[in-house]
């Protein structure tokens, strides 16, 4: 293998790795003020730190945000098939139940039917769910902890709400290092989503 090719190779590594870690290169923006994130057909809303790059898109009715500033990162999704699901757990038919928790909400089914994927993608430990306060009603917390492709520890959460119509999922995270000052910040955005003015 020739010089340049090692060096290509390494830097492909380092790119997948920073991008296992979420975010982008240089410092992180420390929260000290916020702006309002507001999708165009109303699905939701968050408040994150003044100063954090946004990048979003989705299709009307599905739309997506991240937010990164450094090592921090925060993706905000919707869909309808989550409401959907939750619809036929409220209905409680039995061949439609989802997962192995047929006596849980149907706000806990929708939750523990992503931990599998969400773990397997993100690579991720999660320790068990708990009720979260968001501005759309019941909502659940998992906190999560995970290692990227060259070491780097990071932390963070993964929440799951429901709107009318919607289900909502935020996920937030840093590393391992930056999670303590963060970690409040975190809490501020996710009890800041809420349903979507659409202006």
């Amino acid at each position: 293998m020739t010089l340049d090719i090692r060096t290509k190779c390494l830097a492909a590594a380092t790119a997948v790795a920073l991008l296992t870690l979420g975010g982008c290169t240089g410092a992180t923006v420390m929260p000290t003020t916020y702006e309002t994130y507001d999708t165009k057909d109303g699905s939701f809303r968050i408040e994150y730190p003044a100063g954090w790059e946004v990048t979003a898109g989705g299709a009307r009715g599905s739309p997506w945000v991240k937010i990164v500033s450094g090592s921090a990162e925060l993706d905000v999704d919707a869909d309808t098939t989550g409401s959907i699901l939750a619809d036929i757990a409220k209905s409680q038919v039995p061949m439609l139940e989802i997962g192995d928790h047929s006596d849980a909400p149907p706000i806990q089914k929708l939750h523990e039917s992503d931990k599998e994927d969400f773990d397997k993608e993100w690579g991720a430990t999660e320790q068990a769910s708990v009720a979260v306060a968001t501005q759309l009603g019941d909502s659940l917390k998992s906190e999560f902890t995970g290692t990227g492709l060259l070491g780097g520890a990071f932390h963070g959460y993964r929440v799951t709400a429901l709107s009318r119509d919607k289900r909502i999922r935020v996920v937030c995270r840093c590393s391992e290092a930056q999670w303590q000052s963060l970690q409040p910040a975190f809490d501020k955005m996710i009890a800041s989503v809420a349903m979507g003015t659409g202006l």
